[in-house]
């Protein structure tokens, strides 16, 4: 996506959240999550197009070389600090004003820092007697942004936000039955029944020191280094629970959700076959979508992928569309490393819909503390998720397992 189409996106959002906000009357619960979910697009569309500002900068900045390196010498220019200003993402003063007190944190005032209307959430803007200050929400939503990059079972998932502690919702557990009448006849009574489904959010944290001389001394950008170490580090840890996690103190995977679909004949081998009659395990419903297709890390798929025809053809073939490298009887495999190797009871392979995994956040939280370890030089990063995950419905994901 360009930066023009970015841009008229960001319009978008932005009239709907004019819309939201402009009425008389008092917003209702439903307003505030609608807001919520606008305020959480607009700052990820804002990142994108940050990212794509910088992109197209490197990308004049290279033609610029390669144009001297043609005329007989490579030019080596240091950039101004307006060079370098206008190279880094816009954004509110607030930003600006957080990374300068970032920088000089051990001194006893920090810089000002814009203050925030919380009143939806429970954070509020810290004070030195807090023992540090939350950072900007760019900073929160660039790590959801990379973390979702990097995760692949995240990617694939239906991402909500939650305001409490889980989030739940009343499901169908029995489909009703139509039945032919007569003219006159009695109806046919049906019944149904509905349920609860909750998916709960769990904590994922971490804290990261930093010493005053790599803050000062830096000629990197600090902060977008430690956003990729946190969001890698969240990345790793909710991915395996989104895949594999048993719901105690962490997110329901969707293997431990799945539905058996096939049992291989072999502890070590799987058939095309069976992958097969995986597919075909799947009701017809949850075949359908973008999301559908064939979950395995890469030991499964080099062991598939090395199978072929009677005529030689490898059965996975290599896949042309965005984001998916192979495909296995037409159908898309995504490769993830939280998968489980094929060994005697184990769940190798997955098939089905894996838009029906429901991923919550509830809140994802940075502060900086300089007071802390500020005697030993230390500015301490602390940031953590609350995220959970299931699988509902029941049988839109189903596993083969080994023997």
């Amino acid at each position: 996506m360009d930066e023009k189409k970015v841009q008229a996106k960001m319009a978008t959002l932005m009239e709907e959240w004019r819309s939201i906000t402009s009425g008389e009357e008092a917003m209702t619960p439903d307003d505030k999550e609608k807001l919520d979910k606008v305020k959480v697009d607009f700052a990820a569309y804002r990142a994108q197009l940050n990212e794509l500002k910088e992109q197209r900068a490197a990308a004049d900045e290279l033609a610029e070389d390669q144009r001297s390196f043609r005329h007989g010498a490579r030019r080596i220019v240091e950039p101004t600090d307006e060079e370098r200003a206008a190279l880094e993402p816009e954004g509110p003063k607030y930003l600006d004003a957080f990374n300068e007190w970032v920088a000089r944190s051990f001194n006893s005032e920090p810089a000002m820092i814009e203050k925030r209307d919380f009143s939806d959430s429970v954070q509020a803007i810290g004070t030195p007697a807090d023992g540090g200050y939350l950072a900007p929400d760019e900073w929160t939503t660039e790590i959801l942004r990379q973390a979702g990059q990097i995760n692949t079972m995240r990617s694939l998932a239906t991402v909500i936000q939650t305001n409490r502690g889980s989030y739940k919702k009343f499901v169908r557990l029995t489909d009703l039955t139509a039945a032919q009448e007569d003219e006159l006849e009695t109806f046919s009574r049906g019944k149904i029944t509905f349920g609860e489904f909750e998916v709960v959010v769990h904590k994922i944290a971490i804290e990261v020191p930093l010493s005053h001389e790599v803050i000062q001394d830096s000629v990197i950008n600090m902060q977008a280094e430690v956003t990729t170490a946190i969001a890698e580090a969240f990345a790793d840890l909710a991915g395996a629970w989104y895949v594999v996690g048993n719901g105690t103190k962490q997110a329901f995977g969707v293997a431990v959700g799945s539905v058996l679909g096939k049992t291989a004949a072999a502890i070590d081998a799987i058939t095309m076959d069976e992958t097969k009659e995986l597919v075909f395990s799947v009701p017809s419903k949850y075949r359908k979508g973008s999301k559908v297709g064939f979950l395995m890390n890469d030991t499964t798929l080099l062991m598939l992928g090395l199978l072929k025809d009677g005529i030689q053809h490898y059965f996975v073939q290599e896949d042309v569309r965005e984001g998916v490298e192979f495909n296995l009887h037409g159908r898309k495999i995504w490769a993830d490393d939280s998968m489980v190797d094929p060994a005697t009871g184990t769940k190798p392979l997955l098939y089905g819909d894996f838009s029906k995994y429901l991923v919550a956040d509830r809140q994802t939280y940075i502060q900086v503390d300089p007071y802390s370890s500020g005697r030993d030089g230390v500015v301490l990063v602390r940031a953590f998720i609350r995220t959970g995950g299931k699988l509902q419905p029941v049988g839109a994901v189903n596993h083969l397992i080994m023997a």
